[in-house]
């Protein structure tokens, strides 16, 4: 492992946030390296820095100061245009919302990001199929979100995230809405997609009996990373 680059590698990483006069510290200096293939934990409490630290790596936002490399390079100096091309090729996002449109179909709703990076073809339309088979939902292709559990629209999401062959597959909570039944399932189809996936995850948790699922865990508490 010593051997290898980093896949995701943060350099003091700060970011704040300004309300009116205010200055509020979301993250505080914060670096760690984490490797291809790997099933990395975040742990810590709400109000933590948790999903602002997910959303600097994800390129949803930028630091305030410091650096995320992403296979070494330094996204937060890539125009808005690179960095929406570099996301839609390198990452994948699960979220506890779903974020489902309700008037697609499960394959559609899966298919969508790659439609967007490449435009519609049956070769997407197969991959879609074959992404919602692997997560167990080959007879709800044509179903709704409505006519969906939360588990399984969970799984949906889970088959959208993996559309565009993401070497990154970033997940903030995703299973704090559902039961520990369906949970666990999410659970279990993360650790099987990093294993055969060979897709290195990084999952942001509250749930300390989640992180046996993790080959590293990082612990995190008023934006600093802990030991």
């Amino acid at each position: 492992m010593c051997e290898q680059k980093p896949l995701i590698k943060t350099l003091n990483l700060k970011k704040e946030y300004r309300v009116g006069t205010t200055v509020i510290s979301a993250l505080k200096g914060v670096s760690f390296e984490i490797y291809q293939k790997q099933f990395c934990m975040l742990c810590g409490p709400s109000g933590s820095g948790k999903t602002t630290l997910l959303n600097l790596i994800g390129v949803i936002d930028r630091p305030t100061e410091g650096a995320v490399l992403l296979e070494k390079i330094d996204v937060a100096k890539l125009s808005k245009a690179k960095l929406s091309e570099f996301r839609l090729r390198n990452i994948g996002f699960v979220f506890q919302r779903f974020y489902l449109l309700e008037e697609l179909t499960a394959v559609e709703n899966v298919f969508l990001p790659a439609v967007a990076k490449d435009g519609f073809s049956q070769d997407i339309l197969k991959r879609s199929r074959y992404l919602l088979n692997l997560v167990g939902l080959s007879k709800r292709l044509n179903h709704k979100p409505r006519q969906l559990s939360e588990g399984e629209r969970q799984r949906v999401a889970v088959a959208r995230s993996l559309i565009n062959q993401p070497k990154i597959l970033l997940c903030d909570e995703p299973t704090a809405t559902l039961d520990a039944e369906s949970g666990k399932i999410i659970l279990d189809l993360l650790a099987k997609i990093n294993s055969q996936r060979d897709v290195t995850i990084f999952l942001v948790t509250h749930d300390e009996r989640q992180l046996t699922y993790a080959d590293k865990v990082f612990r995190i508490a008023d934006g600093k990373i802990i030991k």
